[in-house]
Protein backbone atom coordinates (compact mmCIF):
# COMPACT_ATOMS: atom_id res chain seq x y z
CA UNK A 1 0.00 0.00 0.00
CA UNK A 2 2.69 2.53 0.90
CA UNK A 3 4.36 3.64 -2.30
CA UNK A 4 6.25 6.84 -2.90
CA UNK A 5 3.97 9.60 -4.17
CA UNK A 6 4.95 12.85 -5.83
CA UNK A 7 2.69 15.87 -6.11
CA UNK A 8 3.38 19.25 -7.67
CA UNK A 9 5.23 20.48 -4.57
CA UNK A 10 5.57 17.51 -2.24
CA UNK A 11 7.29 14.17 -1.96
CA UNK A 12 5.44 11.57 0.12
CA UNK A 13 7.49 8.58 1.18
CA UNK A 14 6.96 5.76 3.64
CA UNK A 15 7.89 6.53 7.23
CA UNK A 16 11.33 5.16 8.13
CA UNK A 17 13.40 4.71 11.29
CA UNK A 18 15.30 7.92 10.56
CA UNK A 19 12.02 9.88 10.85
CA UNK A 20 11.45 9.04 14.51
CA UNK A 21 13.18 12.15 15.88
CA UNK A 22 11.10 14.38 13.57
CA UNK A 23 7.95 12.53 14.64
CA UNK A 24 8.82 13.14 18.28
CA UNK A 25 9.62 16.80 17.62
CA UNK A 26 6.30 17.34 15.83
CA UNK A 27 4.10 15.37 18.19
CA UNK A 28 5.74 17.00 21.21
CA UNK A 29 4.58 20.42 19.99
CA UNK A 30 1.37 21.27 21.82
CA UNK A 31 0.01 23.15 18.78
CA UNK A 32 0.11 19.85 16.87
CA UNK A 33 -0.66 17.35 19.62
CA UNK A 34 -3.78 19.10 20.93
CA UNK A 35 -5.63 18.17 17.72
CA UNK A 36 -4.66 14.49 17.64
CA UNK A 37 -6.95 12.42 19.82
CA UNK A 38 -5.02 9.16 20.36
CA UNK A 39 -1.45 10.24 21.07
CA UNK A 40 0.17 10.63 24.47
CA UNK A 41 1.49 14.05 25.43
CA UNK A 42 4.25 14.83 25.79
CA UNK A 43 5.25 12.43 23.02
CA UNK A 44 8.58 10.70 23.65
CA UNK A 45 11.08 8.67 21.67
CA UNK A 46 9.83 5.61 23.58
CA UNK A 47 6.31 6.31 22.25
CA UNK A 48 7.67 6.55 18.70
CA UNK A 49 9.68 3.36 19.06
CA UNK A 50 6.61 1.52 20.36
CA UNK A 51 4.37 2.81 17.55
CA UNK A 52 6.71 2.37 14.60
CA UNK A 53 6.94 -1.48 14.54
CA UNK A 54 3.15 -1.74 14.86
CA UNK A 55 2.65 0.67 11.97
CA UNK A 56 5.20 -1.21 9.87
CA UNK A 57 3.41 -4.51 10.49
CA UNK A 58 0.03 -3.02 9.49
CA UNK A 59 1.64 -1.60 6.33
CA UNK A 60 3.07 -5.00 5.41
CA UNK A 61 -0.40 -6.49 5.82
CA UNK A 62 -1.80 -3.74 3.54
CA UNK A 63 -3.93 -2.45 6.39
CA UNK A 64 -2.38 1.01 6.42
CA UNK A 65 -0.22 3.47 4.62
CA UNK A 66 1.77 6.15 6.38
CA UNK A 67 3.80 8.77 4.54
CA UNK A 68 6.22 11.50 5.54
CA UNK A 69 5.39 14.78 3.81
CA UNK A 70 8.63 16.33 2.52
CA UNK A 71 9.27 19.81 1.01
CA UNK A 72 12.30 19.79 1.15
CA UNK A 73 12.46 18.76 4.82
CA UNK A 74 10.06 16.95 7.13
CA UNK A 75 6.68 18.74 7.07
CA UNK A 76 4.38 16.17 8.68
CA UNK A 77 2.53 12.90 8.22
CA UNK A 78 -0.44 11.70 6.19
CA UNK A 79 -1.88 8.23 6.74
CA UNK A 80 -4.78 5.98 5.90
CA UNK A 81 -5.75 2.99 8.00
CA UNK A 82 -8.06 0.32 6.56
CA UNK A 83 -10.69 -1.87 8.15
CA UNK A 84 -12.62 -3.98 5.63
CA UNK A 85 -13.98 -1.76 2.82
CA UNK A 86 -13.42 1.51 4.68
CA UNK A 87 -10.40 3.64 5.41
CA UNK A 88 -9.64 6.31 8.00
CA UNK A 89 -7.63 9.31 6.78
CA UNK A 90 -5.42 11.28 9.15
CA UNK A 91 -2.71 13.91 8.82
CA UNK A 92 -0.76 16.51 10.73
CA UNK A 93 1.77 19.16 9.83
CA UNK A 94 4.65 20.82 11.61
CA UNK A 95 3.74 24.45 12.41
CA UNK A 96 6.33 25.78 9.93
CA UNK A 97 4.31 24.07 7.15
CA UNK A 98 0.89 25.47 8.12
CA UNK A 99 -1.00 27.73 5.75
CA UNK A 100 0.73 26.59 2.56
CA UNK A 101 -1.84 24.07 1.29
CA UNK A 102 0.43 21.12 2.04
CA UNK A 103 -2.20 19.21 4.05
CA UNK A 104 -4.73 19.45 1.22
CA UNK A 105 -2.17 18.52 -1.43
CA UNK A 106 -0.79 15.54 0.51
CA UNK A 107 -4.19 14.27 1.64
CA UNK A 108 -5.60 14.56 -1.89
CA UNK A 109 -2.72 12.44 -3.22
CA UNK A 110 -3.30 9.79 -0.56
CA UNK A 111 -7.07 9.77 -1.12
CA UNK A 112 -6.48 9.28 -4.86
CA UNK A 113 -3.96 6.54 -4.07
CA UNK A 114 -6.35 4.80 -1.64
CA UNK A 115 -9.34 4.82 -4.00
CA UNK A 116 -7.16 4.03 -7.01
CA UNK A 117 -5.37 1.02 -5.49
CA UNK A 118 -7.99 -0.60 -3.26
CA UNK A 119 -11.60 -1.77 -3.41
CA UNK A 120 -12.36 0.91 -0.82
CA UNK A 121 -16.02 2.01 -0.61
CA UNK A 122 -15.38 5.09 1.52
CA UNK A 123 -12.91 7.02 3.59
CA UNK A 124 -13.74 8.67 6.88
CA UNK A 125 -11.93 11.31 8.87
CA UNK A 126 -12.61 13.71 11.66
CA UNK A 127 -11.41 16.79 13.43
CA UNK A 128 -11.91 18.66 16.67
CA UNK A 129 -14.64 21.25 16.17
CA UNK A 130 -12.18 23.96 17.22
CA UNK A 131 -9.74 22.91 14.45
CA UNK A 132 -11.38 24.65 11.51
CA UNK A 133 -8.21 24.41 9.38
CA UNK A 134 -8.52 20.63 9.30
CA UNK A 135 -12.21 20.95 8.49
CA UNK A 136 -11.37 23.13 5.48
CA UNK A 137 -8.87 20.54 4.22
CA UNK A 138 -11.45 17.76 4.34
CA UNK A 139 -14.15 19.90 2.73
CA UNK A 140 -11.79 20.80 -0.15
CA UNK A 141 -11.26 17.07 -0.70
CA UNK A 142 -15.03 16.47 -0.96
CA UNK A 143 -15.65 14.98 2.48
CA UNK A 144 -19.13 15.64 3.90
CA UNK A 145 -20.16 15.82 7.52
CA UNK A 146 -21.87 12.71 8.86
CA UNK A 147 -21.86 13.22 12.62
CA UNK A 148 -21.03 15.48 15.54
CA UNK A 149 -20.26 14.24 18.99
CA UNK A 150 -17.89 14.20 21.91
CA UNK A 151 -14.60 12.34 21.71
CA UNK A 152 -11.77 11.94 24.22
CA UNK A 153 -8.60 13.77 23.18
CA UNK A 154 -5.74 12.19 25.09
CA UNK A 155 -3.32 15.14 24.88
CA UNK A 156 -5.99 17.52 26.26
CA UNK A 157 -7.26 14.91 28.73
CA UNK A 158 -10.86 16.00 28.15
CA UNK A 159 -13.84 15.25 25.95
CA UNK A 160 -13.83 17.51 22.90
CA UNK A 161 -16.53 18.27 20.34
CA UNK A 162 -15.58 16.35 17.19
CA UNK A 163 -16.92 16.40 13.64
CA UNK A 164 -16.81 13.17 11.58
CA UNK A 165 -16.83 13.27 7.79
CA UNK A 166 -16.80 10.77 4.94
CA UNK A 167 -15.94 10.59 1.27
CA UNK A 168 -17.52 7.79 -0.74
CA UNK A 169 -15.89 6.31 -3.80
CA UNK A 170 -18.85 7.54 -5.89
CA UNK A 171 -18.45 11.12 -4.67
CA UNK A 172 -14.67 10.96 -5.22
CA UNK A 173 -15.22 9.74 -8.79
CA UNK A 174 -17.83 12.44 -9.48
CA UNK A 175 -15.50 15.17 -8.18
CA UNK A 176 -12.68 13.92 -10.42
CA UNK A 177 -14.86 14.18 -13.57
Amino acid sequence: MTAEIRTRRLFLRPVADEDLSDLVRGLSDWRVARNLSPIPFPYTMEDARAYFPEQQQRRLQSMSGCWVIVNPDFCGIVAVDFEAAEGELGYWLMPHAWGRGYATEAARAVVDHAFGDRPCAKLTSGHAADNSASGRVLTKLGFVEIERGEHYYRPRQVMVSRIRLELTRERWQALRS
